[in-house]
């Protein structure tokens, strides 16, 4: 199950959000590889910045597993402050631009007439960095890192 992470405190890298993740899901596990433990194998930390106003705003997608534990990494993660912010965490819902029920000709709803979003208010000038990707393991096979 992927999440989505906003409002995170520009500064924070891969390894302190990974860790502080962890440890909201695991209190008192410290470094334990438990079958019980819930874990975080997948982490990409995103700074977005809008080109036309400068503003900056860090997000993450997040891979956790069991998936079965939706409810609680929600309550667990928005509960907790990072660096004295507060989180915003939410399941992820990839968006299809193929599926936008605001763009003319889009026919896979009952309740178009009921949308309320008409004008796209997505920003159409922003920059997205992909930040402090961690090191992968050398394959053997492909040569990578």
């Amino acid at each position: 199950m992927w999440i989505f992470i906003s409002n995170i405190p520009e500064g924070i890298n891969h390894r302190d959000l990974t860790r502080f993740i962890d440890r909201s899901l695991n209190p008192g596990m410290k470094g334990s590889l438990s079958p019980n433990r819930n874990q975080v194998p997948h982490c990409e930390l995103m700074r977005i910045t809008d080109r036309d106003t400068g503003q900056r705003q860090v997000h993450c997608l997040a891979e956790i597993t069991p998936e079965n534990i939706l409810m609680h990494v929600t309550e667990q993660l928005n509960a907790n402050l990072l660096n004295g912010k507060q989180l915003e965490v939410h399941k992820y819902q990839h968006r299809s631009p193929n599926k936008d029920r605001r763009k003319p000709g889009y026919n896979g709803g009952a309740h178009f007439s009921l949308e309320k979003r008409w004008p796209d208010r997505r920003h159409h000038n922003l920059s997205i960095e992909i930040l402090d990707l961690p090191k992968r393991p050398t394959d053997p096979l492909l040569g990578t890192n």
